[in-house]
């Protein structure tokens, strides 16, 4: 091919060559030729589905969605065909074929595939809904979910394992029970539970309702990671001016009943009645925490504590 500016031979080769999509501008690195005398850049006919899908790709990376290769890894990574992940999704399988050569998808569609095929985005969703539905009873303690107050008393409660000299085993499974005792007591008082978790019965005891998915959603906020199976470390600190003085002194409680028994806590909680007159895999109710106690039916004014 000759330079349509200075008649000289092009070469094909690697470039950077700019592109628009939708009234945007981009540079993506594609095949082109390329004018070794003036520089003229061009894309021949061969190669224009590489390059309008670069183009494409690098608009998505700009708006938060998945790219082209990212869309099939996803597919690959779930073992499907083109025809079995339209399926999956719901979609026409022409669909999934466009998306993949570069044809953008919504932004409510790619939404959809990332909630059906990205485990920490599912989770990060779930909980957020459970949050924002605003439902609370018996099983939640009678406060609607705050993920704000989960993700600061799993912050003190990391926190002050970290300081102990003789860390607990098994820390994802302590931090369960803890965080039950602190709901539990804090119902017991005033009728309603710091964080509106609801907690369900297994075999170690209780813990939150789909308490994996809870710590990977804490996970890729930032709040918490994993040194390894065993070992949780908190990621930010605990603010405690998210509490009111009640709470806080419920928390602190909690903490000072267990400190020096975190490695006994287990066996100690398959010892509460609200345990054992659970079947198991269902959801513990709080009513068990009040018994013969009557809730109360006003909540105590919130008080601060200073920064």
């Amino acid at each position: 091919m000759e330079c349509m500016k200075c008649g000289a031979r092009m070469n094909k080769k690697v470039a950077a060559v700019e592109g628009v999509h939708d009234d945007k501008t981009f540079t993506v690195r594609t095949t082109a030729m390329v004018c070794p005398n003036c520089g003229y850049k061009t894309v021949d006919a061969q190669n224009l589905d590489e390059y309008y899908r670069a183009v494409a790709d690098a608009y998505r990376a700009s708006e938060g969605r998945l790219t082209s290769k990212e869309l099939v890894a996803l597919r690959l990574k779930m073992k499907k065909s083109q025809r079995e992940f339209a399926d999956y999704l719901g979609v026409g399988e022409a669909s999934v074929k466009r998306w993949e050569l570069g044809k953008v998808q919504e932004r409510a569609m790619d939404e959809l595939i990332r909630l059906k095929t990205q485990a920490e985005y599912s989770a990060r969703n779930h909980f957020q809904v459970l949050s924002q539905s605003g439902e609370a009873d018996q099983y939640s303690g009678w406060r609607p979910l705050d993920l704000k107050r989960v993700t600061h008393l799993v912050a003190y409660f990391l926190g002050e394992i970290a300081k102990l000299k003789k860390k607990p085993e098994h820390q994802p499974l302590v931090l369960n029970k803890l965080l039950w005792y602190a709901d539990c007591r804090h119902v017991r008082l005033y009728g309603e539970s710091l964080t509106g978790l609801r907690y369900a019965r297994i075999d170690h005891g209780p813990v939150p309702d789909d308490y994996v998915q809870l710590y990977r959603y804490l996970d890729a906020q930032k709040v918490l990671r994993y040194a390894d199976a065993e070992t949780l470390i908190a990621r930010m600190p605990f603010d405690p001016t998210v509490f009111s003085k009640d709470e806080i002194g419920s928390i602190a409680h909690t903490w000072d009943r267990f400190k020096d028994r975190l490695n006994e806590i287990e066996e100690l909680s398959h010892a509460e009645k609200a345990y054992k007159e659970t079947e198991h895999a269902r959801q513990i109710s709080f009513a068990w925490v009040l018994e013969k106690q009557r809730r109360p039916s006003a909540r105590r004014q919130r008080h601060t504590i200073p920064a």
